[in-house]
C-alpha cells in the first residue's frame, strides 16, 4: 500500500478542489458548511467559500503532508546523519552559493518525526475505515551487535478487495525475551493504532515464549471484555514448522552434512584452499561456485 505524502512541486497548487483532499467537507442542520480534517479531525467553518484558515492548518499542523525537502529525501535515501548540515559543509555550500541557507540538523530532525507522526495517523485512518479484521504477523530479529528488535506487521484485505500489509513498528527490544515483555510490547502498539478488538489472528514462530506471550495476551483481552483466545487467534509460522521438521530429518544424516559443513568452512577460510577448489572442481566439470554455508534457522 502506498503511503506517500505530497511532494514539493504539488505545495504551490492552492485551488479550492485541492484543499478538499485533506479536508471532509460537512453541512449541518443549520445548513453551515464545516470541514472536517481527514488527518487529526478538527472542525472548521467555512464562510462564504474562504479556505485560507484550512490551508493555515495543514501547513501548520501536518506540514509533512507537502513532502519531505530535497535535503531530507538525501539524508534518508542514504542514511546520513543530520548533523552532515552543520559545520564545514554549511560553510563551503555557502561560499559556493554565495548565501546559500542550509537548515539545522535540530530542523531536520524535528520534520522527520513529525513526517513520521503524520504516516502514523494516516495509517491509523485506514485501519479504522477497514470493514474486515486485521491479521499480524511479528518476529524476533538480534542485529550484529547484539541488540534484539521486533518487528510488526499488519496483513488484511482493504475494502477495495486488495490485499494489503503495512509495518505497523520495528521495536527495539530493552530486557529478557519474555513472554509477558513482548505481548506488552504488542499491546501497546495494538491500542496506539486502534486496533485492539479487530484482530483475527497473530502468526509467530514456534518459540516457547511465543506461547507464553498468547497466554498473556488472553487474560489482558479478557480483562478488556476483547474476544481473543489463544486456540483461536494463535497461528504458527508454517515456513518454521517446516522447518523444524526438516532439521529433525536431517539429524540421520549428521555426520556426512558435519563433513560438508567442515569442508566449506575451510574453502572459504583461505584464498589458497578456495584457487586449489576451483581447479579441482574445474578439472572433475564441475561449475565454479563458492560454497555456502547452510543457516539451520532458514
Amino acid at each position: 500500500m502506498s503511503l506517500e505524502m505530497r511532494t514539493d512541486t504539488e505545495t504551490s497548487d492552492k485551488s479550492k478542489s485541492n484543499i478538499w483532499k485533506y479536508f471532509t467537507k460537512e453541512r449541518g442542520q443549520d445548513n453551515k458548511i464545516t470541514a472536517k480534517c481527514n488527518y487529526c479531525n478538527a472542525k472548521y467553518v467555512v464562510v462564504k467559500g474562504a479556505i485560507t484558515n484550512l490551508w493555515t492548518h495543514i501547513k501548520k499542523i501536518h506540514v509533512s503532508l507537502f513532502g519531505l525537502s530535497t535535503t531530507q529525501r538525501t539524508l534518508e535515501q542514504y542514511d546520513l546523519p543530520f548533523t552532515i548540515v552543520e559545520g564545514w559543509l554549511k560553510w563551503i555550500l555557502k561560499k559556493v552559493t554565495g548565501g546559500f541557507h542550509l537548515v539545522s540538523a535540530d530542523t531536520i530532525r524535528c520534520d522527520i518525526i513529525q513526517y513520521h507522526i503524520d504516516i502514523r495517523i494516516t495509517i491509523q485512518k485506514i485501519l479504522k475505515e477497514t470493514l474486515g479484521k486485521l491479521s499480524l504477523s511479528l518476529d524476533i530479529w538480534t542485529s550484529t551487535v547484539v541488540k534484539s528488535y521486533m518487528g510488526i506487521t499488519v496483513h488484511f484485505i482493504d475494502n477495495s478487495w486488495k490485499l494489503q500489509q503495512i509495518t505497523l513498528d520495528f521495536i527495539e527490544l530493552e530486557g529478557s525475551h519474555t513472554g509477558k515483555n513482548i505481548a506488552e510490547e504488542l499491546i501497546t502498539v495494538l491500542n496506539l493504532y486502534g486496533i485492539s478488538k479487530k484482530i483475527n489472528s497473530i502468526t509467530t514462530n514456534n518459540a516457547s515464549n511465543n506461547d507464553t506471550m498468547f497466554s498473556y495476551l488472553e487474560l489482558w483481552a479478557k480483562d478488556n471484555d476483547i474476544d481473543f483466545s489463544e486456540n483461536n487467534q494463535q497461528c504458527r509460522c508454517f515456513a518454521h514448522v517446516v522447518n523444524l521438521a526438516v532439521q529433525a530429518a536431517l539429524k540421520e544424516l549428521k555426520p556426512e552434512i558435519d563433513k560438508i559443513r567442515n569442508l566449506i568452512v575451510k574453502s572459504r577460510s583461505s584464498s589458497q584452499r578456495r584457487k586449489k577448489f576451483s581447479e579441482i572442481s574445474k578439472l572433475n566439470g564441475v561449475d565454479d561456485l563458492l560454497p555456502i554455508l547452510d543457516v539451520p534457522t532458514r
